[in-house]
């Protein structure tokens, strides 16, 4: 059974049969579905309501409205985010000008994210759990020389991303 979008107000459950094909000894194939991810119990349809409705309502509000638990919500809308926001990998970032980093606070300021943007084009970099410099300094490791040899500014102070090692950043510059 999947969940579909509510039907007038009522909940949907599609009931599907997946093909299973025996490949070899103990090896299971089944058919996949493109209105249903893998391992999900919501249709993509379903999913994307949900991860809509959270960009402008508490979860609790989605959960209520919906009609499932909290959890499921927020892992629903976690998953889509993760398939329609695709990140890119920091060593294919080349020809970057200037980032923008911030520290975003999840469940009521105890966990926190880095989120590193692209300020030319406003596009979504990179994305860690944790605030820390040894978090940043994952992203910084992974560019590559073409991104970390641009310049930031008219000033030419040199590179527009700080160094870090041994988990410190070695300088900090805030632009606007």
């Amino acid at each position: 059974m999947v969940e579909d979008v509510p039907l007038f107000g009522l909940h949907t459950l599609v009931d599907i049969e997946y093909a299973q094909i025996f490949v070899g000894k103990g090896t299971i194939e089944v058919e996949g579905l493109s209105f249903v991810a893998r391992g999900s119990r919501v249709t993509n349809r379903f999913a994307r309501l949900i991860s809509g409705l959270c960009r402008y309502m508490l979860i609790s509000a989605v959960a209520l409205y919906v009609g499932l638990r909290w959890n499921t919500v927020k892992n629903i809308d976690k998953a889509w985010i993760k398939k329609t926001l695709p990140m890119k990998h920091p060593s294919d970032l080349g020809g970057l000008e200037y980032i923008g980093v911030d520290e975003v606070a999840r469940a009521k300021g105890h966990d926190y994210v880095t989120v590193v943007y692209d300020l030319g084009s406003g596009e979504l970099l990179w994305v860690h759990e944790g605030r820390t410099a040894v978090v940043m300094g994952q992203f910084l490791s992974a560019l590559t020389e073409d991104s970390q040899g641009n310049q930031s500014g008219s000033d030419g102070y040199g590179p527009s991303i700080p160094v870090c090692s041994q988990g410190m950043v070695a300088q900090r510059r805030h632009r606007v």
